[in-house]
């Protein structure tokens, strides 16, 4: 898939602007790629970054830097497949979305197979979602930190 292009300012793009969804801000790799995202590869590559969490998460508490673009949206389950496609349907402009960063990790403390079955779920639920919700789609990345689901 291609790589994000640059523009010089979202507003005078002749190509439709970019949007990134991140799936899993409220963990390591995701507050990262949140922060990351805002500059890189350029800081006006991404109009709006929308970053996406189950447990409630503010910007402030978050310590992510103030930015018009960076958007949070707490509450988003994605062990219900339902309601996850719901929440997902809620968000102002999500058709838009053009980058998909999956991120989001659960389970802890569960054995291996419970882990699987769980992160399994959780990325079904994303991507079928994100089928339905985002028909710009371009490019989408998993982080996984080496486990196979």
């Amino acid at each position: 898939m291609a790589a994000p292009t640059t523009t010089t300012s979202p507003s005078t793009s002749t190509s439709p602007p970019l949007t990134a969804l991140v799936f899993g801000a409220s963990g390591i790799t995701g507050h990262a790629l949140l922060k990351t995202l805002l500059h890189h590869p350029a800081p006006t590559t991404f109009s709006r970054i929308i970053g996406l969490t189950n447990r409630p998460l503010s910007s402030s508490i978050a310590q992510l830097p103030a930015s018009e673009r960076l958007e949070l949206y707490s509450g988003i389950n994605l062990l219900e497949r339902e309601a996850s496609l719901r929440q997902l349907q809620l968000i102002p402009g999500i058709e838009g979305v053009t980058h998909v960063y999956y991120a989001a990790y659960g389970g802890h403390g569960s054995g291996f197979a419970e882990l699987r079955r769980v992160n399994e779920e959780m990325l079904t639920n994303a991507v079928g979602g994100v089928e339905v919700c985002c028909p710009a789609l371009r490019f989408v990345t998993l982080n996984t930190w080496g486990k196979v689901w």
